[in-house]
């Protein structure tokens, strides 16, 4: 089976394998659908891994008129405690790709994710962390980002509170931090964007190993900048990690979108 249209299949769920209805409820509110923690992931070969086999992933969740509330992945809390080599979401050359249904109307597209066991730097990144990158864009563009970019970043597409985009890895581009963390703050869970090519090409949450493990809620906000650079999508300003005991997973979800250019 296609790895996109899987993944697709696996955002239709949410509790156990039965679909959500995307109609209004008995109150009139809308209902949404979201990737059902159980389901079986995608493997490098397009083939479904073994029933019950932990995986990463992807999900939407879209009201009874369509517009997308929320985006993102649930991950094992295994998979934090010993990062694993065969999922495709810790492959730098694989990934998880989004819902077909949403993947191209948001900014959030693709999870790449880096386990970092001596962190890096500047400070404080030098905590054992991971990297989750979402990236805007398919998996060819963006194994294609190269340093350095012979190009200044457009005004538009920075944001305020971060520094000077820096730190470019090929395959993903120039790293900003924020400055409250760069200039003696506590590193924990800290949302990182990133660029090439004179655009927005990812939106990072980095997160120590330690906070991950304590298996607890958290939410953080994702700065705006007046522009992502090329065409007009969805931008999210928030970001949630909700722990879910049962399945001892974590559910990752990007919200409140609003469009950007």
């Amino acid at each position: 089976m296609n790895r996109r249209i899987w993944i697709a299949l696996v955002g239709l769920a949410y509790a156990g394998c039965s679909e959500k209805s995307e109609s209004a409820d008995a109150t009139g509110q809308p209902t949404t659908t979201h990737g059902d923690t159980t389901s079986v992931a995608p493997s490098p070969s397009d083939t479904a891994a073994p029933a019950g086999e932990p995986h990463v992933a992807s999900f939407a969740n879209v009201d009874a008129d369509g517009a997308i509330q929320g985006v993102g992945v649930n991950i094992p809390v295994s998979f934090f405690e010993n990062p694993p080599t065969d999922d495709p979401a810790f492959q730098s050359s694989e990934g998880v790709e989004m819902p077909a249904s949403v993947h191209d109307k948001t900014f959030i597209q693709l999870l790449r994710i880096n386990w970092l066991a001596s962190g890096h730097g500047p400070a404080p990144y030098d905590e054992p962390h991971f990297d989750l990158h979402f990236y805007r864009g398919t998996k060819a563009e963006v194994t294609a980002i190269s340093c350095p970019d012979p190009e200044p970043f457009p005004t538009a597409v920075l944001a305020d509170g971060y520094e000077a985009p820096s730190t470019c890895v090929s395959g993903m581009g120039y790293h900003a931090w924020p400055s409250a963390d760069v200039n003696g703050g506590t590193f924990t869970a800290s949302i990182i964007l990133g660029y090439a090519a004179q655009k927005m090409v990812f939106i990072e949450p980095m997160i120590t190993r330690d906070f991950l493990l304590q298996r607890q809620d958290f939410e953080r906000d994702i700065a705006r900048p007046a522009s992502a650079g090329g065409a007009t999508t969805l931008y999210p300003s928030h970001f949630s990690a909700t722990y879910l005991a049962a399945t001892d997973t974590y559910h990752l979800e990007f919200g409140h979108f609003a469009p950007i250019d």
